[in-house]
C-alpha cells in the first residue's frame, strides 16, 4: 500500500467514517464532531481508502498547533483490522508534521488498549502521565503518550 491512499478527510466520507465509528466506540464522534475537524484550521482528518473497493478503511484525526500534534482518533473498519492500516495513517501523519515542524505529538489511552499501546509504542510514543477517569463511558483512566520528533 501506498500513501495515495490516504488523503484529507471530506463530507462525503462521513457516513462511513460515523459507522466505523460506532462500531469502534463505547461513546462515538457526532457527525458535528467530525465536521468541525474537516473544516477546522489546525485540524489533520485522514482517511485510508482501501484498495480495490475505494472504501474507507480507517481514519485518524489529530491537531496541530504551533510545534504540537494532538491525536485524537483513530479508527480501523472492523473487518481491515490486522493490515497495517493504523500504523500506515501514523506513519503518514509523522511524514506531514516533519514538513510542519511538529516536535512533539501527544495522545490519550485508554489504560486497558494494550493493543494501541503497543503500536503507538512501535512509533516511539511512551507513557508520560496518567488522566483519572478520564473516559465517561466506564470511568476508566488514560495513558498520556508523548512522542519526541528526533533531532535534527
Amino acid at each position: 500500500m501506498s500513501l495515495e491512499w490516504i488523503r484529507r478527510m471530506e463530507e462525503r466520507d462521513l457516513d462511513e467514517v460515523l459507522a466505523i465509528e460506532n462500531d469502534a466506540f463505547l461513546t462515538p464522534w457526532s457527525r458535528s464532531s467530525f465536521l468541525n475537524e474537516i473544516h477546522g484550521s489546525n485540524a489533520v482528518p485522514l482517511v485510508l481508502i482501501e484498495p480495490g473497493s475505494q472504501r474507507v478503511a480507517g481514519y485518524l484525526c489529530s491537531w496541530i498547533v504551533l510545534d504540537e500534534c494532538h491525536i485524537l482518533n483513530l479508527a480501523v473498519r472492523r473487518d481491515c483490522r490486522r493490515r497495517g492500516y493504523a500504523s500506515r495513517m501514523i506513519d503518514h501523519l509523522i511524514r506531514f508534521c516533519r514538513e510542519k515542524d511538529v516536535e512533539r505529538y501527544y495522545l490519550e489511552v485508554r489504560v486497558s488498549n494494550v493493543r494501541a499501546i503497543t503500536l503507538y509504542e512501535k512509533f516511539g510514543f511512551h507513557v508520560c502521565g496518567l488522566r483519572k477517569a478520564y473516559y465517561q463511558d466506564t470511568g476508566e483512566d488514560a495513558f498520556i503518550m508523548l512522542r519526541s520528533a528526533p533531532c535534527q
